[in-house]
């Protein structure tokens, strides 16, 4: 692999968003309200958020580790 510029600022600016807290955003009325999901055989989780301005908000978030029994 050769490590461009672009590929280190990409790498260090995912550091950065995966060190700081998630930050939520209002509901803004008019726009589409979306959810995504995923889920693994470990742990559950989801997003609720609108696209504004090309810009995805996040509005609520959650998720869980899931115990042995489920």
């Amino acid at each position: 692999i050769v490590w461009t510029k672009e590929m280190g600022k990409a790498f260090e600016d995912s550091k950065t968003l995966l060190r700081n807290p998630l930050t939520l955003s209002h509901y803004k009325d008019g726009d589409k309200i979306y959810v995504a999901t995923d889920a693994s055989q470990y742990a559950i989780g989801g997003i609720c958020y609108q696209v504004v301005d090309g810009h995805c908000n996040i509005l609520s978030s959650f998720s869980k580790l899931l115990s042995k029994e489920q």
